[in-house]
């Protein structure tokens, strides 16, 4: 938090004269790529915005003292021309300088930002009611997050602010997708994930670069750190997830086989999802679905149905979802899951309202449909990718081989 309040120092000593963020670094004798990333991660904006704001903030205050022109205004702020500043006025405000001189407009401005302590926070309510209790107190939304440690403002837009913090709670550390509502307090909390269900891979911190968000990953079984992007998926329809596998499977398992769908098994999946929606009547329907022992009827509303349906390959299992709109005789379907057969043979099999993954008739894993405050909690709009097609913590649990 020095160097970043040392960052600050500077900027504002030298606001009104040339800055840049090679120039800061220069002087702080520190990398100016680190620099820009710890900067954004603090303070929630890149530092070239922050001058442009502190800069215009100036500006106000200059037009409100109403002894200079616009023209002069924008030289002595710092902007190289009065049609740029006039044109960044309008882009911030929604109101040229002149319209804000002349009318009786209110505007809020970005204040000086001083560091103080990192705030903690052990729940997700915890965090919440400090933000809505203590706003006031700040001069605007990034100031705030600025002091509350592996938490990221995403948005401040009318009465709500929307935000990601990772948080150390007795179930785990669990990375939040949070929206509050500034005047009533109310909280919309959903779940990224929660490493709680991946023993060996712990989300460590959370850091912003270029307005993308990161979360940073360590997997105690491989001794490695990681980096996942945070990207905006949008919320699910419906949720279907693993929530338990048989820990026998995580000891004996080495490398987690990258083994993907072949041309011909995807043909038969579609094959059979057809066939699926033409069946005529849901008894027809039951009866066919209970003869198979690779599909599952999760659930039946009306003419939509939802299924589970596993596909054995020669060194991996593959469970698919699909929705399918028996009237339309249409669907849409997700790769929900992928692991090892440990050279076996994986079906479907409900005991007791579960369903089961079983290999060679044993029980493997369990699969969960997310229901009422359930599924809410964990239908975020977000998730954690890692590229070469990972998605997730349980991608990652393991290290990947190709087949």
């Amino acid at each position: 938090m020095v160097i970043i309040q040392e960052a600050l120092n500077i900027i504002e000593t030298h606001l009104l004269l040339e800055l840049s963020l090679e120039s800061i670094a220069k002087e702080l004798h520190y990398s100016k790529f680190h620099l820009s990333r710890k900067f954004n991660t603090r303070i929630g904006i890149s530092i070239p915005s922050y001058i442009k704001l502190r800069r215009l903030c100036e500006a106000v205050r200059l037009i409100d003292v109403d002894e200079y022109q616009i023209n002069d205004i924008a030289f002595k702020c710092g902007f190289n021309s009065a049609s740029y500043f006039t044109k960044m006025f309008k882009e911030k405000y929604g109101l040229t300088p002149k319209e804000y001189s002349s009318g009786n407009h209110y505007i809020k401005v970005l204040e000086r930002i001083n560091l103080g302590g990192k705030e903690m926070y052990g729940t997700i309510e915890g965090l919440n009611d400090y933000i809505f209790a203590n706003y006031h107190n700040y001069d605007d939304a990034n100031h705030m997050f600025a002091n509350i440690d592996n938490c990221i403002l995403i948005s401040s837009e009318n009465v709500h602010i929307e935000y990601i913090a990772l948080l150390d709670e007795k179930e785990g550390h669990i990375l939040w997708q949070c929206k509050v509502n500034m005047l009533t307090g109310v909280l919309d909390k959903k779940i990224i994930e929660n490493d709680n269900n991946t023993p060996r891979v712990s989300m460590t911190g959370l850091h912003k670069e270029n307005d993308i968000c990161y979360v940073d990953i360590y997997n105690s079984r491989m001794k490695e750190q990681r980096t996942g992007k945070l990207v905006h998926v949008g919320m699910s329809e419906y949720l279907v997830d693993i929530c338990r596998i048989d820990e026998i499977y995580f000891d004996s398992i080495e490398r987690l086989i990258n083994e993907p769908l072949t041309e011909e098994q995807l043909k038969e999946f579609h094959s059979q999802m057809k066939f699926i929606s033409n069946i005529k009547n849901n008894i027809e329907l039951r009866k066919y679905v209970e003869s198979t022992e690779n599909i599952s009827l999760l659930r039946m509303f009306d003419s939509k149905i939802l299924v589970a349906y596993l596909i054995n390959s020669s060194k991996t299992i593959h469970v698919v979802d699909a929705l399918i709109d028996m009237k339309e005789k249409s669907y849409s379907s997700n790769n929900n899951f992928s692991f090892n057969n440990f050279g076996k043979v994986g079906s479907l099999f409900w005991n007791d309202n579960m369903l089961e993954i079983r290999l060679d008739k044993k029980y493997f894993a369990e699969l969960r449909l997310g229901q009422g405050e359930l599924y809410h909690l964990y239908n975020s709009s977000y998730a954690i990718e890692f590229g070469e097609g990972l998605s997730g913590l349980s991608s990652i649990f393991f290290d990947t081989m190709n087949k």
